[in-house]
């Protein structure tokens, strides 16, 4: 995956290509956990991503039965 970048950019330091994302939510049981499994189904074995949450929570039914879906689909 490559970073779309400004002009303005051209002369910051640091890489251009995304190697690692993490998504962060309140409770990651809907958002952040659905954005992780969409770049995993998008960007196979090119970034390592990860989600978390700042409190603890269960996870959502509706999210999981997303997943689930989308992966059957994807076979």
């Amino acid at each position: 995956m490559t970073i779309e970048t400004s002009v303005a950019d051209d002369n910051r330091p640091g890489k251009k290509n995304a190697g690692t994302m993490l998504f962060a939510c309140n409770i990651n049981a809907v958002r952040s956990a659905m954005a992780e499994a969409m770049v995993k189904v998008t960007f196979p074995k090119e970034i390592f991503v990860d989600s978390c949450g700042v409190a603890p929570g269960n996870p959502d039914g509706f999210a999981i039965a997303c997943l689930l879906y989308t992966s059957d689909a994807a076979d």
